[in-house]
């Protein structure tokens, strides 16, 4: 029985096997058309993962900095009293969120103190709205003040979740 490259040879009137010249005459590994899409596919992993990484980056809301100090907790007053002494951001008053704990002694309770309000007696100074640097605040609920505790006063700034500032300060009569 003739193999198929003889049955080729005889066709073809030639001494050179056809059939086995022509299987391996393209040496490539991979064709030009695979090799594109290949290519194609590499370039859009690419830039998805290079417009979710920038996307990540220009859309992250950071907190305001600013250093905040708590000048008094007085019982008589029922008001806490807090001064903005500076740093690179005003604070947008509505974009707070303030968490008072009338004794860190204990086992955590918290209170809603709501959002920080501008302090009647600085009014005249600046924005209603934005808590500048040298302008003092009030938290906008009460909570619970009892003389001699030690307090602790967390605010957050709600858009980003971060913390503005934290401090602690002992309640007087």
């Amino acid at each position: 029985m003739p193999n198929s490259c003889s049955v080729i040879k005889k066709k073809m009137n030639t001494n050179k096997c056809f059939f086995r010249k022509e299987r391996f005459k393209d040496k490539r590994a991979v064709s030009p058309v695979i090799g594109e899409i290949l290519m194609v596919a590499i370039v859009v992993v690419l830039a998805v993962g290079i417009a979710a990484f920038v996307s990540r980056i220009g859309t992250s809301a950071r907190a305001p900095q600013a250093c905040l100090y708590i000048v008094s907790a007085d019982k008589s007053d029922n008001k806490v009293v807090i001064e903005n002494q500076g740093g690179l951001d005003g604070i947008v008053f509505s974009e707070t969120k303030c968490v008072w704990t009338p004794d860190v002694g204990t086992s955590g309770t918290t209170e809603d103190g709501g959002t920080l309000v501008k302090d009647a007696g600085s009014a005249e100074l600046g924005s209603t709205t934005v808590f500048e640097s040298g302008e003092f605040a009030n938290l906008e609920k009460s909570v619970t003040l009892t003389v001699g505790n030690t307090a602790k006063l967390v605010i957050i700034h709600v858009p980003s979740g971060k913390l503005i500032s934290r401090g602690t300060i002992t309640v007087v009569a």
